[in-house]
């Protein structure tokens, strides 16, 4: 699938292509089931262009699949793929979903919807480009029928979605730079601030920086990451850019209290937390339960 942005301040790369159709390409679960092909290739549609946007979308029916088995293992299947679980209902049959943000292309949305009539389940998955993002349509259809073609009827999808499920919980911190990880969210926030919490939070991150304060916070400690203000970095923002930084906090687990006490401002620290909440007025996140990572 090959895949650019164009016109948005994003950079066309032939890695936007390998990424995207390596987050939509899931043949490494996919089971062998040759009457999702036809069914999903005819359903397929397109709307939109790249100067407007557009959407990419296509149906698969099935026999002995519920509302709630054909969404949970979607989604199992998108987290085990590291996408973004936005909003996910079970019982009423939605899920959204997205490919993340990388330096070729911003966040990809893919909505998943399911609707049972006459004992069969209809799950469809509509995937939305932005303005100025290109891609073939014969690609395109290729990835979201594979994607698709995950789903399982009966005891067996329930299984898979579990087994998916369990091997994401246990998923290791990801790793990133404090002020990169900040620079990152000040963009988002800037084009949807609704939309950073759904994505973030529960996330785990090992973050990198230097310590700009360590004060109490009730009976905890609360260390923030240096974040320079967008007029005093060396690369300033553009006029379109996000002209406020956010701020990045650690509370402190219980445990890390004495760690916590030796720190001083413009120390080096390395902590991992979870994501808890971005406050959109403040421009603040704050992770929770921090410790040093070894």
């Amino acid at each position: 699938m090959r895949t650019t942005e164009t016109g948005t301040g994003m950079r066309p790369a032939a890695a936007l292509t390998r990424r995207l159709a390596s987050a939509l390409c899931l043949a490494s679960l996919i089971g062998s089931a040759p009457s999702f092909a036809g069914n999903c290739e005819s359903n397929f549609s397109k709307q939109g262009n790249a100067f407007t946007g557009s959407s990419y979308r296509s149906s698969v029916a099935l026999a002995d699949l519920s509302v709630a088995s054909a969404i949970n293992q979607m989604q199992a299947t998108a987290l085990e793929k590291k996408m973004n679980v936005l909003a996910a209902d079970a019982e009423g049959g939605s899920l959204l979903i997205e490919e993340p943000e990388t330096f070729q292309h911003k966040p990809i949305p893919m909505i998943v919807s399911a609707a049972q009539e006459n004992s069969v389940t209809t799950v469809s998955l509509e995937v939305k480009l932005g303005r100025g993002a290109l891609t073939k349509a014969d690609s395109m259809r290729e990835e979201i029928c594979k994607m698709l073609a995950t789903l399982k009827p009966g005891a067996a999808g329930e299984r898979a979605a579990r087994d998916a499920a369990a091997r994401t919980a246990t998923a290791a911190p990801e790793k990133l730079d404090a002020l990169a990880f900040s620079l990152k969210l000040a963009n988002q926030a800037n084009e949807n601030q609704s939309t950073i919490n759904p994505r973030y939070k529960g996330k785990k991150y090992t973050l990198t920086g230097r310590a700009a304060f360590i004060m109490e916070d009730g009976d905890d400690y609360n260390v923030g990451f240096d974040i320079p203000e967008p007029g005093d970095m060396l690369i300033k923002p553009g006029p379109m850019g996000a002209q406020f930084k956010v701020s990045i906090s650690c509370i402190m687990a219980k445990n890390q209290t004495a760690y916590a006490l030796t720190l001083r401002e413009r120390d080096k620290i390395v902590l991992t937390g979870t994501f808890s909440r971005y406050d959109q007025f403040k421009h603040v996140v704050w992770l929770d339960g921090c410790v040093k990572a070894l």
